[in-house]
């Protein structure tokens, strides 16, 4: 019998975010993120040290050691720096069949790391067909659009913010405040009736909020996705380029985590 076979889904789980972290961070020894960090050090009180070695290939003993540092007397303190992350989306359809994935790399989780369908996705890169008037001398290039809210109840919002550093994107930011003081509903008609409002779309101010948003190359977006009983995730991003296979690499952070909200049926 393999080895393979006695190996906890935990660990595998935790292993496969492990690798697309590592596979999307921007140098070698960057530090762990904080959720990581502290799932790996938790998940190390009930496995043997060598089978966490083997498996997620650190080392948790190094990890429970505080890593903070007692601030030094000073009139100043560094700016606190955030945690960005670079990944690849790929349009929806186009490599159905040949790259083994669920969903094969057109979804992602914000909050599980991983491009699989299924998994609590928070966004979708869809490619809608170009229909030409008579008069249009623009080259045929289909439009792309970010979708989100995919299951049952499950919505969401986008905002584009414009040419906005990602770096000044805030809770506090003019376009975020809304999403971020925004309640998702419990009782299951109403959950529908906001996600019939989120595919509508509604402007506050200069601001258009809705379930999908046109891909714009150097605009940074905003985006609340619920998905009821599992996360709920408030998330900007940038998209730094698109391929020619009209794939859109973005760089993201995390905003704020939500309480999951449960669906009272």
């Amino acid at each position: 019998m393999k080895m393979e076979t006695t190996i906890p889904a935990e660990l595998l789980n935790l292993k496969a975010r492990l690798d697309q972290w590592r596979a999307n961070r921007k140098y070698l020894r960057q530090p762990l993120p904080p959720d990581l960090r502290q799932e790996v050090i938790a998940i190390s009180r009930r496995y043997p040290g060598a089978l966490l070695r083997r498996v997620l290939k650190i080392d948790p003993w190094r990890l429970s050691i505080s890593t903070v540092k007692k601030p030094k007397p000073s009139a100043t303190r560094k700016k606190e720096q955030t945690t960005f992350f670079k990944i690849r989306i790929l349009p929806r359809g186009l490599y159905e069949g040949r790259i083994k994935i669920r969903g094969a790399g057109a979804y992602y989780s914000f909050t599980r790391l991983t491009h699989e369908y299924g998994y609590g996705s928070d966004i979708e890169l869809q490619m809608f067909p170009h229909i030409p008037s008579s008069d249009d001398a623009s080259p045929l290039i289909p439009p792309y659009r970010f979708l989100t809210g995919f299951a049952g109840a499950d919505y969401g919002f986008f905002v584009p913010l414009g040419d906005v550093p990602l770096e000044e994107v805030t809770l506090e930011h003019d376009g975020v405040k809304l999403l971020a003081g925004y309640r998702p509903p419990s009782a299951e008609p109403r959950a529908r009736a906001e996600a019939r409002l989120a595919a509508y779309g509604f402007k506050q101010g200069q601001y258009e909020y809705k379930h999908d948003a046109a891909v714009i190359v150097n605009c940074t977006y905003a985006l609340r996705s619920i998905v009821y009983d599992s996360s709920d995730v408030l998330v900007a991003f940038r998209v730094v380029r698109q391929e020619i296979d009209g794939s859109v690499v973005i760089l993201w952070k995390m905003l704020k985590r939500f309480s999951p909200p449960a669906l009272a049926r």
